[in-house]
């Protein structure tokens, strides 16, 4: 069984503005190397779903700025001319006073703003997932913040689409523990209703929790060292997907370990096939599924749920005193667009 190290460190500020590339992938590059490639994906895709066509501006760059303008989607307010940010509720791997993958992403969701200056998202922690009992809002100050997560941990209303856009389902430094039995019906029943879900390596996969909720197969083997590991867009232009691919470089490394597996067809999950917009590649593997996005399903007699996107990613896992998790400006970008289509932005 696998176990993380952990280290207790300042977390550096973070400054992440949500910025759409200008560039165009370049279709015959084929690099699968560890060396970056500079190009860009193309942005110019016309966001979908929209009420009025003057009330859609999509991910554009603003004059000078790289800012997203606001998604017609799910972002504007009543005003078209309005961004809202985006409601996120972390359910944590780990107590918030340790390096849990919460204590790493909300900062760099929390820095992401609007091209008004708004800020892209709202960001709540409900603490360790295994004491969660579906309410929403901060941990009460007199909680336990240590692994032993009180059970009146958190307050607040109950979770649902009036108020949550997205979950953070995070499943890296600690794994195997599952949601509590009004935390299962919690998530349950917003994903059911069309949140938005993310969740993560190891949790899915590995452990095989809530497979209902898993565009992925369980994994075959599993690559945990912190050697390299090489990102690559896929060629797609579903628009979920290249919304997913927005600003980042057409290949790029990191070091977080991934698993071996493969992504469920359309039989498999029994309403629509999962798309890939990434692949990661260990050394001396194959192409693995990097981040999968599960569209949303509202008709039909299959049970309905919201987009989920799955990031084959350890998060905080391999926390070191020698390694800060999610520092890379890859994996900032990679969390600002996940965020942002698990709510239905794209």
């Amino acid at each position: 069984m696998r176990t993380s190290s952990r280290f207790v460190a300042a977390l550096a500020a973070l400054t992440l503005a949500g910025g759409c590339a200008t560039g165009t992938p370049d279709d015959t590059d084929t690099d699968t190397d560890t060396d970056v490639d500079t190009d860009t994906v193309d942005t110019d895709v016309e966001p979908t779903g929209c009420e009025a066509d003057d009330a859609c501006t999509g991910c554009e760059p603003v004059g000078t700025s790289d800012a997203f303008t606001c998604d017609c989607r799910v972002d504007l307010a009543d005003d078209p001319a309005t961004c809202r940010p985006i409601r996120v509720v972390l359910l944590d791997d780990e107590a918030l006073d340790e390096p849990s993958s919460g204590f790493f992403l909300a900062p760099i969701l929390e820095a992401a703003t609007w091209a008004t200056g708004v800020p892209m998202f709202t960001v709540s922690n409900a603490g360790y997932r295994d004491g969660w009992q579906g309410g929403i809002g901060d941990p009460t100050e007199d909680s336990d913040t240590d692994a032993d997560v009180d059970t009146d941990n958190p307050v607040g209303d109950l979770l649902s689409v009036d108020n949550t856009d997205v979950v953070f389902l995070l499943e890296g430094v600690d794994y195997s523990s599952e949601l509590t039995t009004p935390g299962f019906d919690a998530v349950e029943a917003f994903v059911t209703a069309g949140g938005g879900l993310v969740r993560a390596e190891w949790g899915t996969a590995y452990e095989e929790l809530y497979p209902q909720w898993s565009p992925v197969t369980s994994y075959e083997d599993y690559v945990e060292d912190d050697d390299l590991k090489l990102w690559q867009l896929v060629d797609d232009d579903t628009p979920a997907v290249r919304a997913l691919q927005v600003g980042l470089p057409r290949t790029f490394s990191m070091r977080h370990s991934v698993e071996l597996l493969s992504v469920l067809t359309a039989e498999e999950t029994g309403d629509v096939a999962p798309l890939m917009a990434l692949t990661v590649q260990p050394p001396d593997e194959a192409p693995q599924p990097g981040l999968v996005v599960w569209p949303a399903v509202s008709t039909g007699t299959t049970p309905h749920h919201g987009v989920i996107v799955w990031m084959n990613t350890d998060l905080a896992y391999l926390a070191s005193e020698s390694f800060t998790p999610m520092q890379e400006p890859e994996m900032a970008t990679m969390v600002r667009n996940v965020g942002r289509v698990a709510a239905g932005g794209w």
